[in-house]
């Protein structure tokens, strides 16, 4: 636990990020050093474990948000579920991704769902009004076109001189336009797709 906790790989559960970069991975190693001892995080750790609050979740009046991707790595999206079914008038969004954190992966979908419970409207103009290689802006599509010809991340960020988290975000959003699940998919269905 201290050599994970002081590093930040404790968290990831020997699934990294795609967003986790080596700045990111300072960034958060720092983060959780400063947060808590590891002897801290672990009491932390053992106290949650420990809570059990299901039968109270009936008697929770306030409004609810739940959040969760799907393919959360560090948190099973059942366990979001379940919260959904047991707050009475809980709003309960399940969005795709894989990371926890909420500042990785699609920000814009949290923060259009935050807005939108908090307001009950989203005053933000959509990005995406489309499905397909059309609905691709200019960056993403050359993001696209050089992830689909097998260069990494990191590569492409060079190329366009941008930092390899954009590039990650693009794919992201590159990958949803386009429905699929994978650079592997993009690589292999891009003259398909018209890349």
């Amino acid at each position: 636990m201290d050599r994970a906790w002081a590093s930040g790989t404790w968290w990831d559960g020997g699934r990294p990020s795609p967003a986790d970069d080596a700045q990111h991975r300072a960034w958060w190693a720092r983060y959780l050093r400063m947060a808590a001892s590891p002897a801290m995080a672990q009491n932390a750790i053992h106290m949650n474990m420990r809570m059990d609050v299901r039968d109270l979740l009936p008697k929770v009046e306030q409004p609810t948000l739940i959040l969760h991707r799907t393919g959360d790595t560090w948190i099973e999206v059942g366990h979001a579920r379940y919260l959904a079914e047991h707050l009475p008038g809980a709003r309960y969004v399940e969005l795709s991704g894989t990371d926890h954190r909420p500042w990785l992966g699609d920000v814009d979908a949290i923060a259009d769902e935050v807005e939108i419970f908090v307001t009950g409207r989203k005053s933000r103009p959509r990005r995406r009004t489309s499905l397909g290689v059309d609905a691709l802006s200019r960056r993403e599509r050359e993001v696209a076109l050089l992830a689909s010809r097998g260069e990494t991340a990191r590569a492409i960020a060079g190329q366009l001189g941008v930092s390899k988290r954009t590039v990650e975000s693009h794919l992201v959003n590159v990958y949803e336009k386009l429905e699929i699940g994978s650079k592997t998919e993009l690589v292999r269905r891009a003259a398909e797709l018209g890349i």
